[in-house]
């Protein structure tokens, strides 16, 4: 019996990830993200993912700057979308990496539902964003610009999480390496 082998070379080309920026990134003493965006570009990271974590850096560091958040270890940053102290308080959490979770009680989850009547039954994050301004009187304004503007929600989605009578989470997935960011919306 005669054996064959055969290898394959490993591939030159690495498929890099948002993650795989971690290592250019650090926590300053002021509580922003220090991002070396050069060398990232000089290690072979594509131009448009490099782009649009430091877009996604400089709007959370302002967002420190402003007062409105710490970032911690994870590089995530919780904004609070209301200035009272109650236990199940309506917040984001968003990530460097891309990832921005809106968490409504259920209270302000009926609030978007009624909103989105008045919509046409579908609202874009950006149209989230001004609507968490300016309804429930937090400071969620930058939320459009840690995600897709343009990303679709529909009513449906947000009513079939509700169904319970519980709060939802919104998770926009934008990493920088999709055209279009994607929306999960899950029941609390």
């Amino acid at each position: 019996m005669l054996l064959l082998s055969l290898s394959s070379p490993a591939s030159a080309t690495e498929v890099k990830t948002v993650y795989d920026l971690e290592k250019y990134m650090a926590l300053t003493e002021q509580g922003t993200i220090s991002f070396d965006s050069d060398k990232a570009l000089k290690d072979g990271f594509p131009t448009e993912m490099v782009s649009k974590h430091s877009e996604r850096i400089a709007a959370m560091n302002q967002l420190v700057v402003d007062g409105i958040t710490t970032i911690d270890e994870t590089y995530t940053a919780r904004i609070y979308l209301t200035k009272t102290r109650s236990e199940d308080r309506s917040y984001i959490d968003t990530s460097a990496w891309g990832v921005t979770r809106i968490y409504l009680n259920a209270q302000d989850t009926q609030t978007l539902i009624n909103y989105m009547n008045t919509t046409g039954k579908v609202i874009t994050v950006a149209g989230l964003a001004s609507f968490l301004k300016k309804q429930l009187g937090g400071v969620a304004g930058s939320v459009a610009t840690l995600t897709g503007v343009a990303t679709l929600i529909y009513q449906t989605q947000v009513e079939t999480a509700a169904k319970n009578g519980t709060g939802i989470i919104i998770a926009v997935h934008d990493d920088g390496t999709t055209a279009t960011p994607f929306v999960v919306i899950t029941p609390q």
